[in-house]
């Protein structure tokens, strides 16, 4: 199934335009900092976002199969979401809104398809500071579900688009934290010629998140997000690499920007 996926991102456009100059065979590259905020944007959008929805779409599935009465403790949720017509749900949160479509399917039921017309996410800064905007999506997204009866998933979540996949695979699901793996793998043109890679892992290792309540914010729906692994971006001028980035994600501490500059 074609799946239409398109993040909006200003950065990257206009990162793109600049990312390299060509005149009379000569080349400028980015900065340091142009590098890191490029590949940013990319694991912001490509990454963050998207795992944002998947884990967004399990919490909220569970809810909906919810009594009554158990929804009226569920803070997260409770009074915040409508369901606007069968299987539509719209949600204005603390830090998700979105409308979404389930097709009045469960995640869990085998091809489940989740369509969300519209999302966006706000991250938690601190208790004295609220939220931020973190990403959000301006085009149809439609996500699929299937229930891993063969590998060591619980369930697998997939996006795809015309230059990118995302996959997901929910290992472990207890106590409200979710464990998933990872794979990401997408392609990025700029106006300018240029093409970029980008990825999940460096040789097989994908990478691992680590979703849970946020223990600083008990009252709204907000979720911890750690995640630990590598994503990379190579830029190429023609079959030619003349920048790269790689991300390295680590369990509760900051990423680490490796560049070729």
């Amino acid at each position: 199934m074609r799946i239409l996926f398109k993040i909006a991102v200003v950065a990257i456009a206009a990162l793109m335009a600049i990312s390299c100059k060509v005149e009379e065979r000569s080349i400028n590259v980015l900065t340091y900092k142009e590098l890191e905020e490029y590949a940013s944007a990319l694991y912001r959008n490509h990454v963050l976002l998207p795992a944002d929805m998947v884990d967004f779409a399990i919490e909220l599935d569970a809810y909906i199969s919810m009594t009554e009465e158990q929804q009226a403790n569920d803070f997260r949720f409770y009074r915040k979401i409508e369901e606007v017509s069968e299987g539509v749900y719209r949600l204005q949160g603390d830090f998700v809104s979105c409308l979404v479509d389930t097709g009045g399917d469960s995640v869990w039921e085998d091809g489940a398809v989740w369509t969300f017309s519209e999302y966006s996410s706000r991250s938690f800064v601190g208790v004295n500071y609220g939220s931020r905007w973190h990403a959000w999506i301006t085009e149809e997204v439609k996500v699929t579900f299937n229930v891993d009866t063969k590998g060591e998933a619980m369930l697998v979540a997939q996006h795809e688009s015309p230059n990118g996949k995302v996959m997901m695979a929910l290992k472990s699901r207890e106590e409200g934290t979710n464990t998933w793996d990872l794979s990401v793998q997408g392609t990025d043109f700029g106006t300018n010629g240029l093409i970029t890679e980008y990825g999940s892992g460096i040789g097989t290792r994908d990478i691992e998140l680590r979703t849970a309540p946020r223990e600083e914010d008990p009252n709204r729906y907000s979720r911890s997000k750690i995640y630990d692994g590598t994503f990379y971006v190579d830029i190429y001028n023609g079959d030619v690499k003349i920048d790269w980035v790689i991300v390295h994600l680590r369990f509760g501490s900051s990423n680490i920007y490796e560049t070729s500059r």
